[in-house]
């Protein structure tokens, strides 16, 4: 998505794509600002503790070395960077947003990221699955745990479902060529066969490009929660009731971590040594980064790159309906 965003900043015709991407880019930082200033209560981004778990463990690390300090970035300026991120995702996901509001045309099939969007709004779905103890139960219908699980699973299930819809989705975006046609015969005057092919030929070579746009969003939304998964500690057998410690791959919780000074570069004599230093180094610096964390950081991302692929789509569909139907 990066590369193509690019090639409409490198185009010598391309003035109303470079408008559009950026246009796209404020308008997204200003809706995550918006997000961003949200009270927990309300929309579940779990960032709060992400920050003061990252600024906790990074003062403790920066001590240890000798370097007195109360953390490496204020509260507004971590959102703020957050925010930066979200927009430039926003932007990316702008054309294939649009692009897609003619496949979701034909077949409106996109209704499902709305679920995982909603999956986050803490009184609509936390506060009755977690905390709401319904009549004839005894306890809440699953733990906290289990419902990030449930969350991971949902954006799994709903990317594999588009995946395995993108042969109708692409039908659908082939059928243009069909629409050329008829379109053409309405219209008054003349137009030769080589025009009337290229027409037909520039959908079928713009098809690739489609694709590209169609599965990008899909495989950062179906990694990101992977990573959501792993880095943040959760367990798949949560769902099931049983709450697992931490494996060999989580990432150990934040009162486990104690920093230690770590001896100067310089002063390995040999590569052994060097390459112990640096090791040392990098295992240092991973204990800043805790669940709590990564828990955090990577929830919001992922909440966000759901929003964002539901959001373009309905952009695209808005833009179908009004300004190509006539």
């Amino acid at each position: 998505m990066f590369t193509l965003a690019m090639l409409y900043f490198r185009g010598e015709d391309s003035g109303g794509e470079k408008a559009m991407v950026v246009l796209s880019f404020f308008t997204y930082l200003l809706i995550a600002l918006g997000m961003l200033i949200l009270d927990e209560s309300k929309l579940e981004m779990g960032l709060d503790l992400a920050y003061s778990s990252f600024n906790a463990s990074a003062a403790n690390f920066l001590r240890a070395q000798g370097l007195p300090s109360d953390g490496p970035a204020s509260k507004v300026t971590f959102k703020l960077s957050l925010a930066v991120v979200c927009a430039v995702i926003g932007a990316f996901f702008t054309f294939p947003g649009l692009r897609l509001g003619k496949m979701h045309w034909d077949s409106l099939s996109f209704v499902a990221p709305l679920l995982l969007v909603t999956m986050w709004v803490r009184p609509v779905s936390r506060r009755y699955l977690t905390e709401y103890t319904w009549p004839g139960r005894a306890h809440p219908l699953m733990g906290s745990e289990a419902f990030d699980t449930l969350r991971i699973v949902l954006v799994l299930v709903v990317s594999a479902v588009r995946l395995g819809l993108m042969p109708y989705y692409l039908q659908s975006y082939l059928n243009l060529a069909y629409d050329k046609i008829e379109a053409q015969k309405k219209e008054s005057g003349r137009i030769s066969n080589k025009d009337i092919q290229k027409k037909i030929a520039g959908v079928f070579y713009y098809l690739c490009v489609v694709t590209l746009q169609y599965v990008a969003p899909i495989v950062l939304c179906f990694f990101l929660s992977l990573m959501f998964k792993t880095l943040g500690g959760l367990s798949w057998t949560a769902l099931l009731g049983n709450v697992s410690g931490p494996g060999e791959c989580d990432v150990l919780p934040e009162g486990s971590m104690e920093s230690a000074a770590l001896p100067a570069l310089q002063d390995a004599e040999t590569v052994m040594e060097a390459t112990h230093i640096l090791t040392l180094g990098m295992e240092e610096v991973k204990k800043v980064f805790t669940t709590e964390f990564y828990k955090g950081v990577l929830g919001f991302t992922t909440w966000w790159c759901v929003f964002s692929w539901f959001l373009s789509g309905t952009f695209g569909v808005a833009y179908q309906s009004y300004f190509t139907k006539g």
